[in-house]
């Protein structure tokens, strides 16, 4: 995927830290763009879950299973949720 940088919308990266943040029970200001979503502190299969849903609630859609596999970091959600604006 590409750099957070190069993600002309940073309301991207902005709702990629809200819905971590909540689905992981934990402040925004924790979470950096570049940091591995499966190393951030809460990072559980019940926290991925609640993750997927959250997306997809913002999405309005089910999401491709093939979508979340491939986002590995804060910055790969947030091009992703840029990338699928509704």
């Amino acid at each position: 995927m590409n750099k957070v940088s190069d993600v002309t919308d940073k309301d991207g990266l902005i709702l990629a830290r809200k819905l971590l943040a909540a689905a992981l029970e934990l402040d925004e200001d924790k979470i950096e763009p570049q940091s591995q979503i499966v190393e951030l502190p809460g990072f559980d299969s019940l926290a991925y879950e609640r993750l997927v849903a959250s997306v997809e609630d913002h999405l309005d859609r089910d999401l491709d299973p093939l979508m979340m596999v491939s986002i590995d970091t804060v910055s790969d959600l947030a091009i992703a949720l840029a990338q699928h604006k509704t």
